[in-house]
Parts: structure tokens; sequence; C-alpha cells
């Protein structure tokens, strides 16, 4: 029998602790840029998805969006589509139920605040 993955990245995610989805949160807002003020990061963990995933708001004045972030080292979860990155290496976000490599969540985020 041949498995096929069909939703790559977004399988469970083994070793993760909750620092490192602490680390990866706020790097992530950092790359979301200065341009959306200040967002405030607030955990959640009765939102955790669990299978490694830690749950994030984020707010900006009247909005906020839910993060699910992935609890290992920022290099095995940041993908950004450099040269030396494979997309089917890196496990998925969630943002609002949705999953995103990081690349397209921190614009789907940016977007959401944006508006």
């Amino acid at each position: 029998m041949v498995g096929i993955l069909i939703n790559p990245g977004t399988q469970s995610v083994d070793n993760t602790t909750e620092s490192h989805a602490i680390m990866n949160i706020r790097h992530f807002v950092m790359d979301c840029g200065n341009d959306l003020g200040n967002l405030s990061i607030e955990r959640i963990p009765e939102k955790d998805y669990g299978g490694g995933r830690f749950a994030f708001r984020l707010c900006m004045e009247k909005s906020c969006c839910e993060i699910q972030m992935p609890g290992i080292p920022l290099e095995d979860v940041r993908f950004v589509n450099s040269k030396d990155q494979n997309a089917w290496d890196y496990p998925r976000l969630y943002v609002d139920n949705n999953s995103w490599l990081w690349e397209f969540a921190v614009e789907i985020v940016k977007e959401a605040f944006s508006m």
C-alpha cells in the first residue's frame, strides 16, 4: 500500500516545547513588520490544537487572529522559500484555522491587520 500525503506539513510535529513556540511567535511578529504598529501576543493554552502546536492570539486595536505555532526550533519552522529550503520539510502554522507555510502566514496576518 502506498501512502499519499494530501496536505504536507499539517501532520503532528514531534519533540516540541512551548518555549520554542514562544520564541517563534515573537520572530513571526517581527517578520510581519513594523508597519502593523504594535501587535500584542497572548498565549492561549486552552486553544492548543495539540500535535506540537501552541495557540497564540495576536491583536491590534479591536482585531485579533489566532495562530497555532509549532514548538520546534525557528530554523525548522520558518520557511521563507530560500534556495536551500524545501517546502516539504516544514510544518505549517495555522492562522484562524487555515494552514500556511511561514512565509504565507506572515502575508495573511499582514493583510488581516492592514484592513
